[in-house]
């Protein structure tokens, strides 16, 4: 207590003084080496799962990239088939080709073809 009857709280004597002192300052350095462990597992743990994430998307766009490009190639399949065909058949002129590709068997043939690919919708010949 001072001369006026207020008591001063000093540091270093009440650390020193006595084991409340040392548990209150143990309990600060718990508490502070509890919140960093926390804090740096919670940043792996979310560095793990952005890593993980973006692993899984690579994988899908490149699964959809495969699939999309088997798709073109077998569309690309039958307009070169349908190619060499007016190629074979000699048709040189956009009418002769009107005529000739109007037919029941011309037809005929591109159903064959596209039926053999069971996701292709139609193919419009222009």
């Amino acid at each position: 207590m001072t001369a006026n009857g207020a008591s001063s709280f000093n540091a270093k004597t009440s650390i020193r003084g006595g084991p409340i002192g040392w548990l209150i300052l143990g309990g600060a350095f718990l508490i502070a080496a509890i919140t960093i462990g926390t804090t740096i597992m919670a940043g792996n743990f979310r560095e793990r799962a952005l890593n993980s994430s973006q692993r899984e998307l690579e994988n899908t766009v490149l699964l959809l990239a495969r699939h999309f490009n088997q798709q073109l190639q077998d569309f690309e399949a039958i307009e070169e088939d349908l190619a060499a065909y007016v190629e074979s058949a000699g048709i040189d002129t956009s009418e002769h080709y009107k005529r000739r590709m109007s037919g029941q068997d011309i037809h005929l043939m591109l159903k064959a073809k596209i039926g053999a690919l069971s996701y292709v919708g139609s193919i419009n010949l222009a």
